[in-house]
């Protein structure tokens, strides 16, 4: 489950962004180019379940954010977040 979020906003990012340049070519084939796919993750900016995601121009996350969480009784309470990038 801890992968769970982040996974979520990948997979989300990576369908918008083939849907965005998607193409069906003369002979019905549906064709997403490799740097289309790219180019459309990198320029596009994404809020989802992790928070608020931009990535560089390297494909690189540009800020990145990680928090630490214990239990108190049978909830989730943030410890600590560090931030990173921006």
């Amino acid at each position: 489950m801890a992968y769970g979020p982040g996974s979520y906003d990948a997979a989300t990012i990576i369908m918008k962004a083939a849907a965005s340049v998607a193409q069906v070519d003369a002979d019905g084939n549906l064709v997403i180019g490799r740097k289309a796919l790219a180019d459309a993750i990198r320029a596009t900016p994404y809020d989802g379940i992790t928070g608020h995601l931009e990535f560089t121009e390297t494909g690189d996350l540009a800020a990145v954010s990680i928090t630490v969480f214990h239990v108190e009784n049978a909830d989730f309470v943030a410890v600590k977040t560090v931030d990173f990038g921006k």
